[in-house]
């Protein structure tokens, strides 16, 4: 459960040997999966990744809302804040506020956490695909 807390909480970390996958500084890599082709790219000073995509912010984003959201906890807005530089509210205000409507998402204000309502939980890809670039 500690080792997924790193993926739910859209922490950056770092994979290695074959077939191994990691997201580090907004790149998310997959590594060659055989393990001789893996040894033999090293030896020749080859990189071992095998497949690797750049992460823009709008996807960060809705990614770390998504993963955030599907925790009991839910997310905590300052860490949105933090990571991403601007306000959730600014972002994202009118999209929240039509979900906290429809009662699927609510917000602690005490603990400053946005989190699915028990509606929102029976139909959480809905809420996260409102928040995930097109």
């Amino acid at each position: 459960c500690r080792h997924n807390l790193v993926y739910w909480h859209a922490e950056e970390y770092l994979g290695f040997g074959p077939g191994a996958a990691g997201y580090w500084g907004n790149r998310r890599y997959t590594t060659i999966r055989r393990p001789a082709e893996y040894v033999r790219r090293l030896g020749v000073g080859e990189s071992p990744i095998r497949d690797a995509e750049w992460i823009d912010q709008a996807t960060a984003m809705g990614e770390f809302l998504m993963l955030g959201l599907r925790l009991n906890e839910g997310v905590a807005l300052d860490e949105f804040a933090r990571r991403f530089g601007r306000p959730f509210t600014t972002v994202f205000g009118p999209t929240a506020a039509q979900l906290r409507a429809w009662g699927l998402l609510e917000e602690e204000q005490s603990r400053g956490r946005l989190r699915l309502t028990e509606r929102g939980q029976l139909v959480g890809n809905e809420v996260f695909a409102r928040f995930l670039p097109d």
